[in-house]
């Protein structure tokens, strides 16, 4: 495949993207589609002002994508039943644990295609990478009389960000179904972000707020239009 060269920053990383079709860049975290750049769910929130990160020192952001990246790698390899346990570090156990209860407890089943793969909306051109969708057969608190189509994020934070999770679970929901791997049709897929916790507990969350993808999309036409006047 033809490829094209992209710069980021100040021009020191070279990144080869693809001419054609979609190709996300795993050290830039950005996404591409037909050699064009084409907008990330957090680069849109922090361009828009609803994520400010200016606050925080690098080092502790750093610290903090670390520790996220081994939690989703670890729970990656739980759920293809691929775990080395007499590997995994110690810190990550509690959080693995929480993440093998919550699949147990609320009867969720991820797609083994759908692990932590990029994607992006084909009509609203934005990327996002949906970390695990599927059926679930609990919401809330109840059973429910058939699994349903869901789409889980996974956390690790101190903080619970339910606005700004709920849009993103909705963006991933939007973007999954552009492709089809949701059925376009279905409105009651289910929601939930899973903040694992280091003692082996996590806080579900249920985002069934209807307007969080109508956030989510104002915030990406913010973004287009200040786009539209450089």
């Amino acid at each position: 495949m033809a490829q094209s060269l992209k710069f980021f920053g100040d021009g020191e990383t070279k990144v080869a993207v693809p001419a054609t079709g979609f190709h996300y860049d795993d050290p830039s975290h950005t996404y591409w589609l037909d050699g064009r750049e084409i907008p990330g769910f957090s680069r849109i929130l922090q361009d828009v002002g609803v994520v400010d990160l200016s606050s925080i020192p690098p080092k502790v952001l750093e610290k903090a994508r670390e520790r996220g990246h081994k939690v989703h790698l670890a729970c990656q390899y739980v759920d293809e039943n691929r775990m080395d346990w007499a590997s995994l570090d110690e810190e990550l156990l509690g959080r693995v644990t929480a993440w093998i209860k919550f699949c147990s407890d609320y009867q969720f089943k991820p797609a083994m295609c759908g692990i932590e793969v990029p994607t992006y909306h084909k009509q609203f051109l934005y990327g996002i990478t949906p970390d695990r969708y599927g059926t679930i057969g609990r919401i809330r608190d109840s059973i429910a009389t058939r699994p349903w189509a869901s789409v889980v994020e996974i956390k690790n934070t101190y903080a619970e960000e339910t606005d700004k999770w709920g849009m993103q679970v909705a963006a991933q929901a939007a973007a999954l179904k552009s492709h089809g791997k949701l059925d376009p049709k279905d409105n009651n897929v289910v929601l939930y972000s899973v903040n694992l916790k280091a003692d082996g507990s996590y806080v579900a969350q249920l985002h069934d707020d209807p307007t969080a993808l109508n956030k989510f999309m104002s915030c990406l036409c913010v973004y287009g239009l200040k786009r539209s006047k450089k």
